[in-house]
């Protein structure tokens, strides 16, 4: 029995000895069999160029949409590359060839209408000399650029606002010279966008800001309201004065570009306002009702005939509209008791006049009383007709004026006469006897 036991267990411990050893040996592949390898990384996405890949974006990429231009006499060069096949590195090549140029590349988009957007580019230049170098603007816009670039420079990122009218087409424009003002060199174009800018739309009746959001939080939105409505009243003092609308049914935008004009203000549709402008303009309204003596002016300017406004009217009456645009914003603070500041001093409604009279630089005491001229003086002059005959004379000669074609080829004294001529008509006397004969002599040597 014992030996029995003692053979049963040998021959477990041979068993359990044998099923070690094969546990532990590494078998070995068939020869023909290959190790399976981890799979390749996958390349980077690229993207297509095309608009539907990249949909926040503007589309002005395709290059063969771009139009070139070249004019004043030298030859240029426009050459497109796109090493990254990226939106941001098209790149526009402008070379000069032969003599100066002005070099206009241009597209045509439609936008959003009355938008304020931002149109950016960085611009390298090599040699680039001339009267104003490379830039980027709008098309018929030459007034109204971004910065210009000279010389030989690594890279100049600039950008300009514009704001698109009520359809909507803007025609973007890289220049090499500009507007008859000539450069030659190289330049290079990249880094294109246009997106919208950070600007507040706030409307009225006839007007429509497109300020800054930065700008407009300088005062309360209230404020803005109330300034835009008593503009609109303005604006109703104005075709109440002359018995025309400028524009219709269409609204007169009030815009803040940037790079800033040099001008406080130029009139238009849009009328422009400078940067530094805007907020002391808001800010008066808002702490002393001050209707701002500057966009009332430039406002009075669109009133002015000619330009294809009123039927096809003239302007050929008009001898000076700075002094016009003024009379009107005269006969609406007249009429509204409307409120301007000059120098730190208020005047309300008819007090007006003793700013042309004595208080301004140009004023009537400073000048013609005194043997010099200015338009100021002889604005002067008419508010001292318009307190002897009423404001209804002149309303009368006003529509006349903008009913009618006007005589051509007269001289600014002529010019001056004819009004004269036809208020008198309208007053039933002559108002050229209020005259003095060294006011007359002062007018006709120097208007």
């Amino acid at each position: 029995m014992r030996v029995l036991l003692f053979f049963i267990n040998a021959l477990w411990s041979i068993s359990f000895l044998t099923s070690g050893l094969s546990a532990c040996t590494k078998s070995t592949p068939p020869k023909d069999t290959e190790v399976p390898q981890p799979p390749p990384p996958k390349p980077p996405d690229t993207k297509e160029m095309k608009p539907e890949n990249y949909p926040d974006l503007v589309w002005i990429y395709t290059s063969e949409h771009w139009k070139h231009e070249t004019f004043n006499g030298g030859t240029a060069e426009y050459v497109w590359s796109n090493e990254k096949n990226t939106p941001e590195d098209l790149t526009l090549k402008v070379s000069t060839t032969k003599g100066s140029v002005c070099s206009n590349s241009w597209l045509s988009v439609t936008l959003k209408p009355n938008t304020v957007y931002r149109f950016s580019a960085d611009i390298r230049t090599l040699g680039v000399t001339g009267d104003k170098g490379a830039t980027i603007t709008l098309m018929g816009e030459w007034w109204d650029t971004a910065e210009y670039v000279k010389g030989t420079q690594q890279k100049t990122s600039v950008s300009r606002t514009f704001l698109t009218d009520h359809l909507g087409v803007a025609r973007l424009c890289v220049s090499l010279g500009i507007n008859g003002q000539t450069s030659s060199g190289t330049v290079y174009f990249s880094n294109l966008k246009v997106a919208e800018a950070d600007y507040i739309a706030q409307e009225s009746k006839y007007m429509r800001l497109r300020i800054s959001r930065e700008h407009a939080n300088s005062v309360k939105a209230s404020s803005i309201d109330a300034w835009l409505a008593t503009m609109d009243r303005v604006y109703e003092q104005y075709v109440e004065l002359v018995g025309a609308n400028p524009y219709g049914q269409t609204k007169t935008n009030i815009y803040s570009p940037y790079p800033s004009i040099g001008a406080w203000g130029l009139a238009g549709n849009p009328i422009r306002v400078t940067l530094s402008g805007v907020v002391p303009m808001l800010r008066n309204f808002e702490d002393h009702n001050d209707w701002s003596f500057g966009m009332m002016h430039e406002i009075g300017h669109n009133f002015n005939s000619g330009d294809g406004k009123y039927n096809g009217s003239d302007a050929n009456w008009n001898w000076n509209d700075e002094m016009f645009a003024n009379f009107r914003l005269y006969y609406a603070l007249d009429k509204l008791n409307g409120r301007f500041s000059n120098g730190g001093k208020y005047y309300d409604g008819a007090q007006a006049i003793q700013y042309f009279k004595t208080d301004g630089g140009d004023s009537y005491d400073n000048t013609i009383a005194q043997g010099r001229y200015s338009h100021d003086a002889v604005m002067y002059t008419l508010i001292r007709l318009q307190n002897q005959i009423g404001w209804a004379p002149f309303e009368k000669t006003f529509r006349e004026f903008y009913s009618k074609p006007n005589p051509n080829n007269v001289t600014n004294w002529g010019k001056f006469n004819i009004f004269l001529e036809t208020l008198s008509k309208y007053a039933e006397t002559d108002v050229k006897e209020t005259y003095s004969e060294q006011e007359l002599k002062v007018i006709k040597d120097n208007i």
